[in-house]
């Protein structure tokens, strides 16, 4: 049917500051009020026109949006496990993730750790577990707050260095070979010493 459009299809739009129509076949001559209705749809159309013109874009999505600014996490932790680093934040609000970095030293210079799985470096949230560290290497870490996983990083936390963690912890067992605890262990059973 002439003029019909399937649905899901956008009519075709003139170029800003052109207003046309394509010719529809098998269509008779206007009369009266036909004509009327076209230069009214032409009106319209015109008025569409400029209105876009005028705000520069079609849509919002089409505008671009102000650079939004995030502070890097505060009280960034650093503690050394056995193979791994895990790195702690609070979380900062309006961030959609975060960027974490490793350094050779306090000053730097320091780069987002890329684990090898992929083109997205962002993380969603702490805490992170660095294992791509070389074993005895000197490292300090540092976090930045994005505020789109496509955002570029923004200013670093303070960079910190790895602390003592469970891996470190000394454990001491005492044993007083002159004293049993209340059971005797034997190769054929276990009994209750009285």
């Amino acid at each position: 049917m002439p003029g019909k459009r399937s649905p899901g299809r956008l009519p075709r739009q003139a170029p800003l500051g052109q207003a046309h129509r394509l010719p529809e076949p098998n269509r008779a001559p206007q009369s009266g009020s036909d004509a009327e209705s076209e230069t009214s749809e032409r009106s319209a159309s015109s008025a569409r026109i400029a209105w876009f013109a005028t705000l520069g874009a079609r849509t919002e999505r089409d505008r671009p949006s102000r650079p939004i600014s995030l502070p890097p996490p505060d009280h960034v932790r650093a503690l050394r496990g056995r193979g791994q680093v895990t790195i702690e934040w609070p979380p900062v609000a309006g961030a959609a993730g975060y960027l974490v970095h490793r350094g050779p030293a306090a000053d730097g210079p320091f780069a987002p750790i890329d684990q090898g799985g992929g083109d997205v470096l962002a993380v969603p949230h702490g805490p992170y577990l660095d294992t791509t560290r070389p074993p005895g290497a000197e490292a300090w870490y540092a976090v930045s707050s994005l505020p789109t996983i496509e955002a570029e990083g923004g200013s670093l936390s303070l960079p910190v260095a790895p602390q003592a963690g469970a891996a470190d912890a000394a454990v001491a067992i005492r044993v007083d070979a002159g004293h049993v605890l209340g059971a005797s262990w034997s190769s054929r059973s276990c009994r209750r010493v009285r």
